[in-house]
């Protein structure tokens, strides 16, 4: 549908979904602590009006009052199955209480100017709040090379720069077990941070060491904004994927694979169970943890979504403090290991110890890799030759690019003075702001199978002591 035609549309909807407030915000403002049901928008080729009857009653339950604040997270994220325009489905879906919903603005396939028009359009219907993506690639290197990606980064920057900015969040992976995939992942957080973000969104994850140690992480950088966990209610057919290694960026220990396939040989109604008590054992930690909220992603019926409502309220109920919880989660998990063997790193020491808390936590002093004899020589030398290049045609000096930075691609301009001379070309999804979540255990690309692009970069901002190209330079 051309964007003329579209807009045509649009101007024709109702106006009833808009108010002057933003309950969402307010929610997160006032540490109320939020459940959100993650709705995938329907393939392009679904009809409106159908898909709008048959998820009409999953956005009432939704919306019906109880004691915790609800609403819908909107998501087009699936590079197999181009979608419904989100902000046309989500119009159509939701009559009022716009400013309680999320919808993911991803970057795939999209140009700034469809940035614009997209944030034009949810502003336009009484949308208040969006989560800024990349996008996913699917989940071979062929996939990922055929797309192109406005970074979550840029996306926040173009919003933050608008006369009437939305409300908006971005999204982290704290699942990392290496040093310097953690550092990079949070140096991507930050970033995001700086170009615009107001709140994050928390991968799907079960280690929760790992949330809480994103936690302290943000804390410890006075970056006091509301956080948002993912949950990932299962069931056999995302177990398994999930198990098969078929989720890049969703990776588990090996303990945890033998625990999920071990309730998958039971009957589906044991099968749920295990994942009611797994559900209660998070939501009810990620609010102890600090979190503001979580959002549930597995779940499109409505008794599903009225018995994962039940079933927090019942956790909430069941663990009335922070010490309480601590006992349940390690009792739980006491058999199971977390991390992916080998790779075990934390930001923090001894964290959901008895006692331990952010202020008295000693950070783990791994160090980093340094960068090897020939790569320093290299990276000294493109200093020397190549300081203006991101001023010249990006064709210019092709040769030495690639011999000192390995340049292998056509990029439409040259970054390499930005990015410590690492060739963001080189990035299957052509990012230069940062890593995405995507990455394996061991930090390596999970298309390639080789070490991600911007490990080297960390290994040169510690050779400098600079760190800026990582936290604050954003690239456009």
């Amino acid at each position: 549908m051309k964007k003329e035609e579209q807009l045509s549309r649009q101007l024709e909807m109702n106006f009833s979904g808009h108010s002057k407030g933003n309950l969402f915000r307010e929610h997160l403002a006032n540490a109320e602590f939020s459940v959100l049901l993650e709705l995938h928008i329907p393939g392009r080729d679904s009809k409106l009006e159908s898909v709008v009857s048959k998820y009409s009653e999953l956005e009432s339950v939704a919306m019906s009052p109880r004691n915790f604040p609800g609403g819908l997270a909107f998501l087009d994220d699936s590079p197999d199955f181009p979608s419904l325009d989100p902000g046309e489905f989500a119009a159509a879906l939701c009559k009022t209480g716009r400013d309680r919903h999320l919808i993911y603005l991803n970057g795939r396939d999209r140009t700034q100017e469809d940035i614009d028009y997209n944030l034009g359009i949810y502003r336009f219907e009484g949308f208040k709040n969006i989560v800024a993506v990349s996008g996913a690639a699917g989940s071979t290197l062929e996939d990922a090379v055929k797309h192109r990606y406005y970074d979550s980064a840029n996306i926040l920057q173009r919003n933050a720069c608008s006369k009437e900015p939305l409300f908006a969040g971005c999204v982290a992976n704290p699942f990392k077990y290496t040093r310097t995939d953690s550092i990079l992942q949070y140096s991507k957080l930050n970033k995001k941070i700086a170009a615009g973000a107001q709140f994050v969104v928390a991968q799907s994850g079960w280690d929760m060491r790992k949330l809480l140690e994103m936690r302290w992480c943000m804390f410890r950088r006075s970056q006091n904004i509301p956080t948002i966990a993912r949950i990932l209610y299962l069931t056999p057919e995302k177990a398994e994927d999930i198990c098969s290694g078929k989720c890049p960026g969703l990776w588990i220990s090996d303990d945890l694979k033998r625990a999920i396939r071990k309730e998958m040989m039971y009957s589906l109604a044991q099968f749920e169970a295990a994942q009611w008590r797994r559900l209660q054992i998070h939501a009810a930690g990620a609010k102890f943890l600090g979190y503001s909220g979580i959002q549930i992603a597995g779940v499109d019926d409505p008794e599903t979504a009225n018995r994962i409502y039940l079933r927090i309220q019942e956790a909430m109920s069941e663990f009335s403090n922070y010490d309480d919880w601590r006992a349940a989660h390690n009792d739980y998990y006491s058999k199971v290991e977390m991390v992916p063997y080998p790779y075990r790193y934390y930001l923090f020491e001894n964290m959901l110890a008895e006692g331990v808390t952010c202020d008295t936590a000693k950070v783990n002093s791994e160090p980093l890799p340094e960068c090897s004899f020939a790569e320093r020589f290299r990276y000294r030398l493109a200093r020397f030759l190549l300081p203006h290049a991101d001023r010249m045609p990006a064709e210019d000096k092709r040769l030495t690019k690639r011999l000192l930075a390995a340049c292998h691609r056509n990029c439409d301009s040259c970054h390499l003075p930005q990015t410590m001379y690492v060739c963001t070309g080189n990035c299957p999804k052509l990012l230069n702001n940062g890593v995405c979540g995507e990455s394996r255990p061991s930090g390596d690309c999970p298309y390639t199978g080789t070490e991600c692009i911007f490990a080297a970069l960390l290994r040169r901002a510690e050779l400098d002591n600079d760190y800026s190209v990582l936290d604050e330079n954003i690239i456009c």
